[in-house]
């Protein structure tokens, strides 16, 4: 999404909340990248996450 507003990106702030409720994921998690791109082992993501 283009933001180049507060407004704008307080709209896309909340869209990524109501997506996130709504399917019970994250968008974009970096931990989870970091977990698939074995940046971070098995250990670490649970420590993380916890």
């Amino acid at each position: 999404m283009d933001t180049p507003t507060h407004g704008a990106l307080t709209e896309a702030l909340e869209l990524v909340r109501v997506v996130e409720k709504g399917i019970g994921l994250k968008i974009a998690c970096l931990e989870k990248v970091a977990f698939k791109m074995k940046y971070i082992d098995k250990g670490q993501l649970i420590e993380i996450a916890s």
